[in-house]
């Protein structure tokens, strides 16, 4: 018995070693919702400021992450014969047979948003591999401008996401140089 409490006395040693941060960030590393990597990334993140609010920055870029609506067409199934082997394979809803349609590529897919903190991450930039990581953080400065991060570890995700992002975010609000 002293031989379990002494691990774990070590154990939670170890763990406070590396801080609270280190121990509230480790369950979201595990889940894969952690965005300590596209944090540091910051360093090195392709940035634009813009003379807009951060709830109306973070709306623009937000509308990028959903597609627009498809129509759904009535989808016509042919009458299956009475059976009762044949019942189960009978679709409760026709539109389960309708193919839905790729998403347009000129749309990110969203992955986390917290307007607390001010982020967004996406994925599925186009051209890139689809489970990349981008980091959208979003940064009040002076006079109510917004300075606007983009952050991942590939180099190629976050030049083509920031072409996106900027391109919308510049035909909405004015670019601070």
């Amino acid at each position: 018995m002293s031989k379990i409490k002494s691990l774990i006395l070590i154990f939670t040693v170890i763990l406070m070693s590396y801080g609270c941060a280190q121990i509230v960030d480790f369950p979201k590393f595990i889940w894969g919702n952690s965005t300590k990597a596209l944090e540091k990334g910051r360093a090195t993140a392709i940035t634009k400021t813009y003379r807009c609010s951060v709830q109306e920055c973070f709306d623009e870029v937000l509308k990028l992450t959903v597609p627009p609506k498809v129509e759904e067409e009535e989808v016509i199934t042919p009458p299956i014969q009475s059976s009762p082997h044949l019942s189960v394979l009978a679709p409760t809803n026709p539109a389960q047979n309708a193919i839905m349609p790729a998403p347009p590529p000129d749309y990110l897919g969203l992955y986390i948003k917290n307007r607390k903190k001010n982020f967004i991450v996406v994925m599925g930039v186009p051209n890139c591999v689809n489970t990349t990581e981008v980091g959208i953080f979003f940064t009040p400065v002076d006079n109510g401008n917004v300075k606007v991060e983009l952050s991942s570890l590939s180099t190629k995700a976050k030049k083509n996401a920031a072409e996106m992002v900027f391109k919308v975010l510049g035909e909405h609000f004015p670019e601070i140089e």
